[in-house]
């Protein structure tokens, strides 16, 4: 019910603005032919990970279309999305997006839309933006607290930012909703893995807040993730000055420290984070809950200037909202990140109080399915993880590249596996044995041949534990109405 009332009131906000701003109103379709091979397909319906919904996500629907209200200070808009049928996606090879040239008309017959659907203000000092979208913090490729890995989410988001004669301090608060129909396990795992959770579908809602100063070369940020579960927040959950781990309601609460900063010299920057879940003191009792953290360094430098890519909005990620950074998406640029995540990162015994995103879905082929973790609210590749990771990019007015090489190495305890306390417990830093090791090269590149018509691909292929090889081509074409 929270979730349709964002998106209710979101959409209820756009109506009331439109009449105003009409003229800054239009409506808009995309059509997106594609075809690929994925030899990870088809998938073990049985146990769907998190890089199987990635995939998902990253197959584009065939056909998008909505309005959006656009001016100085007001962004609307909402958008739905002819998409695959995630059941017959999962279980057949989706060679192509497109209707009657494999699985009848499943490419077009994903019902769980909109995947964007929000309003929001803004001026030079305050922002405002309500609805679902895609949210990040953070200076990185990817962010251990707050990332875009997640397909969306269903969100309030305030910032205010108050200048100074030495830089700018800024303030950021945000709520998110999560599905409570999956959110502690349902009829997916109890049909196919035998391991249902033992508990009900419970209330789950992510409360974070953060603080942070900026100037010309340096940007830090300190804030605190909250996981709210099996209750629904009171003001004591939402205060954005309180300090969440400070109220001590660990039956019902999972607090994440998040601290990040960046630094930026010439066409060089250097930028990290670390955030804790929880930490044990040696006097603390046994059974507390073990140690658990996760970090990432990384630097980058612009070798070649160059203009910013131009493309109207067509990709999900294109109405994503992003903490601001110094990165500078124009050139050519190389960088380096490692990211290292430890064993009990994002968990807890209660589904619902984990670090994750869950995912109630409605197919055709198999009704609904639930999934408490189709993705991580922070890392995308989640805890008991290191990966390093080269990244060269460019961007000019026409074309947009990115190669990114992969050195991932991941235990074999998952966030799923039973979370054990005390005396017991795994070695919370050390990746769990077996540990495997898959070495991995993604590019995606796209071409436009104007600001509404482009040609894209896609091309991965992965060696070691978990190897196979992923490859797709299309075009994508954006009309608007006005």
């Amino acid at each position: 019910i929270m979730k349709r009332g964002i998106l209710i009131a979101a959409m209820a906000l756009g109506l009331v603005a439109a009449p105003r701003l009409w003229a800054d109103s239009l409506f808009f379709a995309v059509v997106r032919p594609y075809a690929q091979y994925d030899s990870w397909l088809p998938a073990s319906p049985a146990a769907p990970t998190a890089a199987l919904y990635r995939d998902y996500f990253d197959t584009p629907a065939l056909v998008n279309f909505g309005w959006e209200l656009t001016s100085e200070q007001v962004d609307i808009a909402v958008r739905f999305d002819m998409r695959y049928d995630f059941w017959a996606y999962i279980t057949s090879s989706a060679h192509a997006n497109l209707p009657f040239v494999e699985n009848g008309m499943n490419p077009v017959m994903d019902f769980n839309y909109p995947t964007v659907g929000y309003a929001s203000w803004g001026d030079g000092n305050a922002l405002v933006s309500f609805g679902r979208r895609k949210l990040k913090w953070g200076p990185g490729t990817y962010d251990i607290a707050l990332s875009d890995a997640a397909p969306y989410f269903d969100n309030l988001w305030a910032q205010y930012k108050a200048k100074a004669s030495y830089g700018t301090w800024w303030a950021n608060f945000v709520a998110i909703s999560m599905d409570r129909a999956a959110a502690d396990g349902g009829n997916y795992y109890k049909v196919f893995e035998g391991a249902g959770s033992s508990n009900d579908p419970e209330q789950k809602t992510v409360l974070a807040h953060r603080i942070g100063f900026e100037n010309s070369f340096l940007r830090v940020g300190f804030g605190e993730l909250n996981v709210v579960y099996g209750v629904s927040p009171d003001l004591q959950d939402i205060g954005p000055l309180l300090v969440y781990h400070h109220l001590y309601q660990d039956a019902n609460s999972n607090v994440l420290m998040s601290l990040s900063a960046e630094a930026k010299a010439g066409p060089a920057r250097i930028f990290g984070e670390f955030v804790m879940d929880d930490f044990t003191l040696g006097f603390e009792n046994s059974a507390d809950k073990p140690t658990s953290m996760g970090w990432f360094l990384g630097g980058e430098v612009g070798l070649l200037g160059g203009e910013k890519f131009e493309s109207a909005r067509i990709d999900e990620s294109a109405y994503a909202l992003k903490e601001s950074t110094f990165a500078e998406p124009r050139g050519l640029t190389v960088g380096f990140e490692h990211y290292r995540t430890t064993t009990y990162l994002y968990n807890r015994s209660n589904d619902a109080g984990k670090f994750t995103v869950p995912d109630h879905r409605f197919t055709f082929g198999n009704g609904y399915i639930d999934d408490p973790a189709a993705a991580f609210i922070g890392f995308l590749y989640g805890p008991n993880t290191s990966l390093d990771m080269v990244a060269v990019r460019h961007e000019s007015k026409r074309a947009k590249l990115e190669l990114l090489l992969k050195r991932l190495r991941q235990g074999s305890y998952g966030i799923l596996d039973a979370y054990v306390q005390g005396s017991n417990t795994l070695d919370w830093y050390a990746l769990t044995e077996p540990v495997s090791e898959t070495w991995i090269a993604e590019f995606k590149g796209a071409y436009a041949l104007s600001d509404r018509l482009r040609i894209e691909g896609l091309a991965a292929a992965a060696f070691g534990d978990d190897p196979g090889f992923r490859i797709g081509a299309g075009a994508s074409w954006r009309i608007d109405a006005r």
